[in-house]
């Protein structure tokens, strides 16, 4: 891993040099449900967005910024992610 892990109710976002997954917490198997490549640090808007900088350059320009809209579950104000 690098880079920070970002912790909601029901997922655990975690980065690698390659790519981000999101592991649901509960489960025994801990699979990732969703996944994209290039890595990098993260943050989560309040509105659902994951944010991510500092791509590796095989996947974009160095540093590039690239955000993601997630949904949101049923409940704006819990700011859980429901992929």
């Amino acid at each position: 891993m690098i880079g920070n892990t970002i912790l909601t109710i029901n997922l655990v976002f975690v980065s690698t040099t390659k790519a981000i997954y999101a592991i649901p917490v509960q489960g025994s198997t801990h699979m990732p449900v969703w996944s994209v490549t290039g890595g990098g640090e993260m943050a989560l808007t309040a509105d659902g967005t994951l944010i991510v900088t500092g791509q590796e350059l095989e996947y974009g320009y160095p540093w590039a910024l690239t955000a993601y809209r997630l949904r949101l579950a049923d409940n704006p104000t819990c700011h859980c992610v429901d992929m």
